[in-house]
């Protein structure tokens, strides 16, 4: 997807509810991982990631 910003997302969900061939296509991809995908996180230093982390670990967001 390409988003870094909460306005870019919103962005990107404006243009999935406008575009439908396209929401279809993403909910094929979606669906053929069975809604499993990764992600990369960055951070300024190992502590800032480990807070991250353990942050999505509490939410039941992250599967390591």
């Amino acid at each position: 997807m390409g988003v870094s910003s909460r306005e870019e997302v919103e962005r990107f969900l404006r243009s999935l509810e406008e575009d439908r061939n396209r929401k279809a296509s993403l909910t094929r991809i979606y669906e053929s991982v069975s809604g499993i995908h990764s992600h990369w996180i960055s951070g300024p230093d190992r502590e800032s990631l480990n807070r991250a982390l353990d942050e999505l670990k509490r939410e039941g967001i992250l599967r390591v």
